[in-house]
């Protein structure tokens, strides 16, 4: 969402979708296990820990060179709304109806 505003932000690279840095800026993490309290069903599951020194780091490059920021919250505004728009998701969903015999 924040890619909508042009915001430049980091995700965790846990994904398995490609993702080149002109669009995001990788974040660094360590999986950890997930408490018994902490999620619905816990046993087995792990979540990625943020690294927070390279967060800070990643803020301090957004800072020096807020162009670059810019331009790479610019691309990743581009491909999500070629991705996950309106029109591609209408697609999808005209697809799958067909798929059910709806449409």
């Amino acid at each position: 969402m924040l890619a909508l505003l042009n915001f430049s932000f980091s995700i965790l690279n846990l994904s398995g979708e490609i993702m080149p840095t002109q669009i995001i800026q990788l974040l660094g993490f360590d999986l950890v296990a997930v408490g018994a309290s902490e999620y619905v069903f816990p046993a087995g599951q792990v979540w990625a820990e943020p690294d927070v020194s390279h967060a800070a780091w990643q803020m301090g490059v957004v800072l020096d060179d807020p162009g670059r920021a810019t331009q790479i919250a610019q691309n990743g505004r581009k491909l999500l709304l070629e991705r996950h728009g309106v029109q591609p998701a209408a697609e999808a969903q005209i697809t799958r109806l067909r798929e059910l015999g709806v449409i």
